[in-house]
């Protein structure tokens, strides 16, 4: 499975460090356990940082955790790895109710603004270029990696002193 760094992810969503870390403290993501970012966790960071543009760190916790329960999150997800590279694709964010929309379509947008034959208070985010900043990024710096195993870190430096043990 392909799947990138933290810093790398971050790059890739246009987030600054010090923001993904609040975010993780704030509990708005948690960092998997093996320290790296598939496809579908860096399209959610992304759609995230959509959200966030529009509410305060506490309430995008409370309208991303919703649409994660919804199950709109992961159809928002879904949609964006099949989202064609020339295609309309906006977030509709219903601003009364933290309730997300995708809007391919001035028809589409019309219809979530007017819900039950009424005008609702929306909020239209393009995000198609971002999403597809992420993906061909992604698809460039994404590696393969072995479910389970380590990540490298640096090379210990090992003082001309200290002489490792079974070698002479």
């Amino acid at each position: 499975m392909k799947s990138v760094t933290e810093h790398r992810m971050t790059e890739l969503c246009g987030l600054a460090r010090s923001t993904w870390q609040s975010w993780v403290r704030e509990q708005l993501f948690e960092v998997p356990g093996d320290g790296f970012f598939g496809l579908e966790l860096c399209l959610e960071v992304a759609f995230a940082a959509a959200v966030r543009t529009q509410f305060s760190l506490a309430e995008t916790r409370q309208v991303w955790g919703s649409a994660r329960e919804s199950g709109a999150a992961h159809m928002l997800v879904r949609r964006a790895r099949e989202q064609n590279p020339v295609e309309r694709f906006d977030l509709v964010i219903d601003m009364k109710h933290g309730a997300i929309a995708v809007a391919t379509d001035d028809a589409s947008v019309g219809r979530a603004i007017r819900q039950d034959g009424l005008p609702q208070t929306v909020t239209v985010v393009p995000v198609a270029a971002k999403l597809q900043s992420v993906k061909e990024g992604f698809a460039t710096f994404g590696e393969e990696r072995v479910p389970g195993a380590s990540r490298a870190g640096r090379p210990r430096k090992v003082s001309a002193n200290v002489v490792e043990l079974g070698r002479r």
